[in-house]
């Protein structure tokens, strides 16, 4: 028996909103906890943690660490996918990864190697809103462990730090499957011999000297809900340029995103688009444009493919994703505040016509190109 599913577009704010749709998960009875053991990467002094260029230092067991990160949740381990350690995540249920904190190298001497500030706000080509100061946890996604995108970042650590799906973790990355990679990035130094420097006034003076050395700590895996049936053939439908004669990426005035206008050759997003939306799941189409039907017991899945570096769009490094202090939406009535990277605006119609509350997710991973 078919059953009337209505959908109505997601609001692409500005440029485009993107990826992750969260939702609140109930607590599972059948929680295990599993550490990770992630790659630890030494740099220099003048380096920005270049680890997807570099090689994993070769004293893995023997330097001591910021921490380690472990996962939890109703799951259990499958095999490796594409390199990665795969783990199956009962739907409905928490998950969420922890980082525990170490205050080892927070508390060294020293003349041993020990925790210290770094002023920069650079990891892996990834620019930061804070300086890295005593440390920084990135969690970054991706759909095909190649791409990733930059979810949740936390800098300057002196605890645990706990990502669950109130800050970085949601349904539509579990529930089509997503490669999950978190970097921990600090420097450490130590005090060596003293060099004895003469001045004009004074007959010597020693100066400590100190040596630095930068860390990368790498995890990364894969998880995703059960596989779950989807009408043969696989009926899908992208959201996207040229879709039943209509783009879906409108340029709008900067910060209270209203109107939409057509985007003219003069424009930087002139002819492409960030990603597309796709609708999957289906059975068959209705009488109208925004009316798909589905079989009883099939899952409808909203996902959202990204086909760009947010850091370098369309190959131009002075093209990057950009962030909203003070963004509002006036159709919506969503007063000015601080929308992050971007956030995703969900507003429910049920077969009746009547309108639900609008719903609003931001830092989360989502995305805005603002122009």
């Amino acid at each position: 028996m078919n059953k009337l599913f209505k959908i109505i577009s997601p609001v692409l704010i500005g440029a485009l909103l993107l990826q992750t749709l969260p939702f609140t998960l109930a607590a599972s009875a059948k929680d295990t906890t599993d550490q990770l053991s992630g790659q630890l990467y030494l740099f220099d002094e003048k380096s920005g943690y270049e680890v997807d260029s570099a090689s994993p230092a070769s004293n893995q067991q023997s330097t001591t660490r910021l921490g380690s990160l472990s996962i939890s949740g109703d799951m259990k381990q499958l095999e490796d996918k594409n390199g990665f350690t795969s783990y199956e995540v009962q739907d409905g249920t928490v998950f969420s990864l922890t980082y525990h904190y170490d205050d080892t190298l927070a508390n060294a001497a020293e003349d041993t190697w020990h925790l210290t500030n770094d002023g920069k706000k650079t990891v892996n080509g990834a620019a930061l809103d804070e300086k890295i100061n005593k440390g920084v946890l990135i969690l970054q996604t991706s759909f095909d462990g190649q791409k990733w995108v930059t979810s949740t970042t936390a800098t300057d650590l002196s605890g645990d730090f706990t990502i669950n799906q109130d800050n970085g973790i949601n349904d539509i990355q579990l529930a089509n499957g997503c490669y999950y990679r978190v970097i921990v990035a600090y420097e450490t130094r130590r005090k060596v011999e003293p060099t004895d420097v003469k001045f004009i006034v004074w007959d010597f003076a020693h100066i400590p000297t100190y040596e630095y050395q930068k860390h990368a700590e790498v995890y990364s895996f894969y998880a995703a809900y059960p596989a779950t049936e989807e009408k043969a053939g696989g009926e899908k439908f992208y959201f996207a340029a040229g879709a039943k004669n209509s783009r879906y990426t409108h340029r709008t005035a900067k910060n209270n995103y209203n109107g939409a206008e057509p985007i003219n050759a003069k424009n930087p997003h002139y002819g492409w688009d960030l990603g597309a939306f796709c609708l999957s799941g289906y059975t068959d189409t209705g009488d109208s444009d925004d009316v798909y039907l589905k079989t009883v017991g099939n899952r409808i899945k909203l996902s959202f493919a990204l086909n760009e570096d947010i850091n370098q769009l369309q190959g131009n490094e002075k093209w990057v994703i950009a962030k909203d202090k003070n963004g509002s939406d006036a159709a919506w009535s969503i007063p000015a505040h601080d929308m992050g990277h971007g956030e995703l605006i969900v507003r429910h119609t049920d077969s009746e016509g009547k309108l639900t509350e609008t719903m609003r997710f931001a830092k989360l991973g989502f995305f805005i190109i603002i122009t």
